[in-house]
């Protein structure tokens, strides 16, 4: 695999994690 692959297949899980932490944050109660 191309180091530009996993660059980017790194950035998208943090910024999958980061959205989902602030959701999380955000609105406890829906889960």
């Amino acid at each position: 695999m191309a180091p530009v692959i996993e660059d980017i297949l790194v950035g998208l899980v943090a910024a999958s994690l980061a959205v989902y932490l602030l959701v999380a944050l955000l609105r406890p109660e829906g889960r």
